[in-house]
C-alpha cells in the first residue's frame, strides 16, 4: 500500500503497449517485411517491460483499479476504522466521477487503451466489466458515508447497464448481457457482472425491473454451469472462440457474482451453483504446498492477478465455510507475499518458475487487485498481514 501512495494512481498495464496506434499498425500489417520488424519491438516489450513501457509513454490512470481502490480503502476502513482510508477512497471515487466515458446512458467507464477483441473496441469504449468494478467501490462508499452523489452514481452505473449494453435474449426467463456498446459476446464473467450489479441495486431501491434482468442474466450463467462446477468463459454458442476455457481469475469472478445473487435474493439456485463452482475452484486453482495455478492444475506461469482473486474469492464465501477458507488464505498469502511481493512493496506481474520473474509492477493487474484482496482479508480475518 505505501508503494502506492509513493508513487501515484498512473501506472502500467500488461495491455497498453498492444493498445497503441503504432503497435497495432504493425500487428496489422501481415507481409514477410513487417513481420520481420514486428519482431523488434516485440522482444524488446518482452525482455524490458518497464523499459518499453517508459519510452512509449504509455502511463495512465485506470478506472479499473481505481474502483478496486475505492473498493479496498473502504473495506480497509470498515476493519480498521481509520479515516485516512476514508479519504483515500473519496479522492479515488472523485476522479472517476469526473472522469467517466461520454456519449453513453448513465455512467460508464473503459480502459484508457485500445483493445482488440473479436471486434475492436477503442479506448475509453465503456465495458460493464470496469463499469461494476468502478460501481462495486462506489457502493461500498455510498453505505459508508451516506453521500448522495456516490448513492446516484451507482443508479446511473445500472442505467448504462441496461440502456447502453447490447442483450441476447435466449428466451422468457434467460439473457446475455454484452460486453461493451459495441459486441454482442456471450462471456459469462461480463455478464454476472452486470447480473449481480443490478440485482445489488434493484433490491435496495426497490426497482424490480432492474431485479428481474439481473436474474435472467444469472439464468444464463446457470444453464451453462458443467456438472463439475466451472463455467466455461465463453457461452456454447460462441465457445469456439476460445474453446471450454477456464481460468482462476474468470472462475473467482463468477463464483463471487453468484454469491452475490444469492445475498441480493435468497434464490437457493445460486446459492447451490455459486458452491459446486467453488468446490471445483478450491480442487482446480489451490494446489498442494499452497500454491496457486493460473489454469486447472498448472501452476506456472504464475499470475499476479490469479494470486489476488485465489485470496478474494474464498475470503468473500468465508461464512460458508470458515475453517476451509481459513485454511486457504493462511498456506496461499505466505506463499504469494514470498514468491511475488518486490522489495519495495510492490507485487511481481508473473513467475516463470521460482527463479524467473517478471517484477512489473503494472497497476491495475497487479497492486489494484492485490489491495483489494488484502483488504478484503484484513476485514474478514483481522490483521493477518501488514497493508
Amino acid at each position: 500500500m505505501h508503494w502506492i501512495h509513493n508513487n501515484g494512481w498512473a501506472g502500467y498495464d500488461p495491455y497498453d503497449i498492444i493498445g497503441t496506434s503504432w503497435y497495432r499498425a504493425l500487428a496489422e500489417k501481415d507481409s514477410l517485411q513487417t513481420r520481420a520488424i514486428r519482431k523488434i519491438p516485440l522482444a524488446l516489450i518482452n525482455r524490458y517491460p518497464l523499459a518499453a513501457r517508459k519510452l512509449a509513454r504509455v502511463k495512465s490512470i485506470n478506472a479499473k483499479g481505481m474502483g478496486l481502490f475505492v473498493a479496498a480503502y473502504c473495506r480497509l476502513f470498515e476493519a480498521t476504522g481509520n479515516d485516512g482510508y476514508l479519504e483515500r477512497a473519496r479522492e479515488c471515487a472523485d476522479w472517476l466521477l469526473t472522469h467517466s466515458s461520454q456519449g453513453y446512458p448513465g455512467l460508464s467507464w473503459g480502459y484508457p487503451f485500445d483493445w482488440q477483441s473479436k471486434v475492436f473496441i477503442p479506448g475509453g469504449t465503456p465495458s460493464v466489466v470496469v463499469s461494476t468494478a468502478v460501481g462495486d467501490g462506489l457502493w461500498h462508499l455510498a453505505r459508508l458515508t451516506g453521500e448522495p452523489a456516490y448513492k446516484n452514481a451507482c443508479l446511473e452505473i445500472c442505467k448504462f447497464v441496461t440502456q447502453g449494453l447490447n442483450r441476447t435474449v435466449i428466451d422468457a426467463e434467460t439473457l446475455c448481457f454484452s460486453y461493451t456498446p459495441v459486441d454482442r459476446f456471450l462471456v459469462h464473467n461480463a455478464n454476472l457482472f452486470a447480473a449481480e450489479y443490478l440485482v445489488r441495486i434493484g433490491r435496495h431501491i426497490g426497482n424490480s425491473e432492474w431485479c428481474e434482468l439481473g436474474i435472467r442474466a444469472g439464468n444464463y450463467a446457470l444453464s451453462e454451469q458443467n456438472a463439475n462446477g466451472s463455467i466455461f468463459y465463453w457461452g456454447r454458442a460462441q465457445n469456439y472462440n476460445l474453446p471450454n476455457h477456464l481460468d482462476c481469475i474468470h472462475s473467482g469472478f463468477e463464483i463471487r457474482c453468484l454469491w452475490g445473487l444469492w445475498i441480493a435474493t435468497g434464490d437457493l439456485r445460486f446459492h447451490q451453483a455459486a458452491l459446486k463452482y467453488f468446490s471445483f475452484f478450491d480442487r482446480s486453482y489451490i494446489q498442494d504446498g499452497a500454491a496457486v495455478a493460473s489454469f486447472p492444475g498448472v501452476i506456472y506461469p504464475v499470475d499476479i492477478h490469479a494470486c489476488a482473486e485465489a485470496l478474494l474469492c474464498p475470503a468473500t464465501l468465508e461464512k460458508e465455510a470458515p475453517e476451509r477458507i481459513s485454511e486457504i488464505i493462511s498456506h496461499i498469502l505466505p506463499w504469494v507475499l514470498k514468491l511475488m511481493q518486490n522489495r519495495d512493496g510492490s507485487f511481481a506481474y508473473m513467475a516463470v518458475n521460482e527463479t524467473q520473474i517478471d517484477r512489473t509492477p503494472y497497476m491495475r493487474w497487479g497492486q489494484a487487485w492485490m489491495l483489494r484482496a488484502l483488504a478484503e482479508i484484513e476485514l474478514v480475518f483481522g490483521s493477518h498481514n501488514k497493508v
